[in-house]
């Protein structure tokens, strides 16, 4: 693992409170606070020291909190006051509360409102500034409560029942009025007690402290007709539920059936448990002394290369109390391994509403995508599973739209460790990343391509690269991202770690303090990482590559994820540039340390930076010099490769007016390594001829001119920009017919300028005019130029031909027209 020390908090404050804190929640710059008293305050994190927006009281003494930001309420799981049992409370309208304001509390599912001690009663409607407090009853204690942001659904885990609520607007009878309810949607029935749960559209991830479950709920498309053929259980029904059971994955076999049956049922007679059958699920277990779990998980790149050989630990070891390994005791089943997943009985409890608040929902049950559990004498335990959907912002023709979830990822972690899985369509999850702590965690946090790992000393910062993983696989991103090296996205990194203020206890007292951390923006984020890697620029190559990576990948996933601003643009600029001008490098460095210097690579970032080439060469430069270097002593394939895609591609435009300077610079470099260049971008009027002939003399004299080809290149060159025509005359007499015939097809830019006649043509319709006809007729055949052009080069003013002889060429080039036109036809 890679360790940086280049992120570090902005702001660390402190907030002093006057009550005990319970339970912390926060979303969108605003932190919400539960304390001992019954009271829920809401504060500013925008404003230093933060202001307190709202303070309110609660039902019960609340132990779980969240906010949802989508239909703007608060949700907490709260003890009775009568201590017998929890429930869920939703708070609506509590954005200008105080503590003497009514609260209205209803019963979801149920119009009746009932009394809150001290308070009134009241029905929400529009206008109406009092607190609407909506409970869920529940039967059984609530394990684990979560809250889908993004939609606004609430989930709660009573034991082994998983239920989804919804947030729903409707119409009282009697009185007409608006008011809303929490209406369950759904009830899952895992085989363990739920003590940790997410959950992202069709996706729930549930784990207790031994056991961890990834299902994916099947998508239904309910028509009206159907509605009647689905069978829909109304809670407070008196009738009993059916039990609606649907298997995982693949279907388990009668025998494998049989041998589940006999472990929850061992007093079964003999001959049952002698039963044997021929069983295509048959499993060999080799009882090995050494056990390697560890290495088998971190090694698949996906699940179904699971070795079907499992080792167990020696019975030895455990006799003589010898502890285990964390890493060799968590096992993972995935959708092809031969131990079949626990099944998930599913229920729906209003279909119609179904319809309406979640479309791409099942019937038919659920698909488990990944099923872990740990030994019985592990040391650890599960801890605050996270769901990890990718969605991109993509740039169409009406602006940046957000798309649909491109890629789903989710963390399963221990207190010593977490793993990332990544998620594919047919029931596929592979092992993405790895991450190992040196102390045991508490909770762990993904935001903005960060991985937060808290413990109770400090909090530590990883990279976590799923977003740039999810651009590198969008098939409208591929083509600009996909030279993202693979090992690299795999790779955690220690990219920061902050230790917090020494907790003490004083007793008598009760004096509580929250300690804040602002995390730095995309920009101060970049800047750290800019000021770290330049101790590694010329001394530790692979080090400044590696952190110039990361600059890069945090850039593209900000941008992709939050939305592209004009400041993020510019950065990501300046990171791809960084990372061009790196291959760009000396190539002596590079085969010094044995690095191969790409060029590929180089011509990728470079245009990716979206900088001219002029201030591209300039950089260069001045990144050699800083090195003391010679610019001109070093080979640079991948510049090269880059000047001659943005300079000497035949759609380019001319090169925008430049300072003399600027234009010396570029031709002292192709005159250094590509002379041939050099007099293709004269020839084709993309550099003055001025800038030539001040660094013509100099081709002769480094004997760069030793190949005929150049040699004619060269001299084809200096008629072009050359005023003597008598010296002219006798140049072209003295070139072979063919040879000049070559360079003028190799060339063609050269006789044009813009709709006009470059000096050469016009020179060469005066001194060899059956020659020009044939090369522009070359020209018309290829399409590499049209026919107005051609016409203007053979009717080129100021040229001391007869009309005669020009009539003959118009019609030589006429008949070679209609051949091409005839050819074009026949091909068509």
């Amino acid at each position: 693992m890679h360790i940086f020390k280049c992120h570090h908090f902005t702001k660390q404050n402190v907030l002093s409170l006057d009550d005990v804190p319970l339970v912390m929640y926060s979303e969108q710059e605003k932190l919400f606070l539960a304390t001992e008293s019954l009271h829920i305050q809401v504060f500013d994190l925008r404003t230093e020291p933060p202001a307190l927006l709202s303070r309110f009281s609660t039902i019960g003494k609340v132990s779980s909190i969240a906010y949802s930001e989508k239909d703007d309420f608060i949700a907490t799981v709260e003890r009775n006051s009568d201590h017998n049992g929890t429930s869920v409370q939703a708070y609506l309208g509590w954005q200008n509360s105080d503590i003497s304001q009514a609260i209205s509390v209803s019963v979801a599912g149920y119009m009746t409102s009932h009394r809150c001690e001290g308070n009134c009663i009241c029905i929400l409607h529009k206008g109406n500034q009092h607190i609407q407090v909506i409970e869920i009853p529940l039967k059984g204690e609530v394990t684990a409560f979560s809250l889908n942001r993004y939609t606004g659904e609430i989930i709660v885990a009573v034991g082994r029942h998983v239920l989804v609520y919804g947030l729903s607007c409707k119409i009282a009878a009697s009185t007409g009025r608006a008011y809303r309810e929490l209406k369950c949607l759904l009830d899952l029935q895992f085989t363990f007690v739920v003590q940790y749960i997410d959950y992202y559209g069709d996706y729930f991830l549930c784990a207790s402290h031994g056991e961890c479950q990834l299902v994916h709920l099947n998508k239904l498309t309910i028509s009206d007709d159907s509605v009647e053929e689905i069978q829909v259980t109304q809670r407070g029904n008196s009738n009993p539920r059916p039990d609606v059971k649907f298997c995982t994955a693949e279907t388990p076999s009668d025998a494998v059936d049989s041998f589940l049956d006999w472990v929850e049922n061992p007093n079964l007679n003999d001959n049952y448990r002698n039963y044997i059958v021929k069983d295509s699920n048959f499993l060999e277990w080799d009882f090995a002394e050494e056990i390697s779990f560890s290495s088998s998980l971190e090694s698949a790149n996906c699940l179904k290369q699971t070795p079907k050989n499992i080792h167990v630990p020696s019975l030895q070891g455990i006799k003589n109390g010898q502890q285990t390994d964390h890493s060799r005791q968590i096992i993972v089943v995935g959708p092809d391994s031969t131990k079949p997943m626990p099944e998930v009985v599913v229920e729906y409890e209003d279909t119609c509403h179904l319809k309406h608040k979640l479309q791409n929902l099942v019937q038919g049950g659920t698909t488990s995508y990944l099923y872990c559990y740990l030994l019985p004498n592990s040391l650890h335990k599960f801890i605050h599973p996270v769901l990890l959907p990718v969605s991109l912002y993509i740039d169409k023709e009406n602006g940046p739209t957000q798309s649909q979830v491109c890629n789903m990822y989710c963390i399963i972690s221990t207190t010593r460790k977490s793993h990332i899985y990544k998620l594919f369509g047919d029931q596929i999850c592979c092992l993405f990343a790895v991450y190992s702590y040196d102390c045991d965690i508490k909770q762990v946090y993904v935001k903005n391509s960060l991985l937060y790992a808290l413990s109770t000393t400090s909090i530590n910062i990883y990279s976590c690269h799923v977003t740039a993983d999810g651009i590198t696989h969008n098939e409208q991103l591929l083509s600009k991202h996909n030279k993202i090296p693979n090992n690299l996205l795999h790779e955690p990194c220690l990219v920061g770690s902050e230790s917090f203020i020494s907790l003490d206890s004083m007793p008598g007292e009760s004096c509580w303090s929250l300690y804040l951390l602002e995390k730095p923006s995309i920009k101060e984020l970049h800047q750290d990482l800019v000021e770290l890697s330049v101790g590694y620029q010329y001394t530790k190559l692979t080090s400044y590559e590696y952190l110039l990576y990361l600059d890069y990948l945090l850039l593209i996933s900000h941008i992709f994820t939050e939305g592209t601003t004009d400041q993020a643009s510019q950065l990501l600029q300046d990171a791809a540039l960084s990372l061009g001008l790196h291959f760009a490098r000396h190539a002596f460095l590079f085969l010094f340390l044995n690095i191969p210097s790409d060029s590929d690579q180089c011509v990728h970032f470079l245009l990716q930076s979206m900088y001219n080439p002029v201030a591209v060469l300039k950089h260069y430069l001045n990144m050699q010099l800083k090195n003391d270097g010679d610019y001109f002593d070093s080979p640079t394939p991948g510049l090269v490769s880059y000047l001659d895609q943005t300079l000497m591609k035949p759609s380019a435009n001319k090169v925008p007016l430049m300072p003399e300077e600027d234009e010396k610079m570029i031709a002292s470099f192709y005159t250094a390594w590509s002379p041939a260049r050099l007099m293709y971008l004269v020839l084709t009027n993309k550099l003055s001829k001025s800038c030539y002939v001040t660094v013509s003399d100099s081709l002769l004299t480094k004997k760069q001119l030793e190949d005929d080809r150049l040699v004619s290149l060269y001299t084809l060159t200096n008629l072009a920009v050359g005023d003597n025509l008598m010296s002219s005359q006798t140049i072209i007499r003295g070139l072979p017919k063919n040879h000049l015939r070559k360079l003028l097809l190799l060339v063609p830019e050269c006789l044009f300028c813009g709709k006009n006649p470059s000096p050469l043509a016009m020179m060469l319709l005066q001194y060899t005019p059956n020659l020009l006809t044939e090369v522009v007729g070359s020209l018309i055949e290829q399409r590499q130029t049209y026919i107005k052009n051609t016409t203007s080069v053979l009717e080129g003013e100021d040229v001391k031909t007869d009309d005669s002889s020009v009539d003959v060429l118009l019609n030589q080039l006429q008949e070679v027209v209609q051949k091409s036109v005839s050819s074009s036809q026949n091909l068509s």
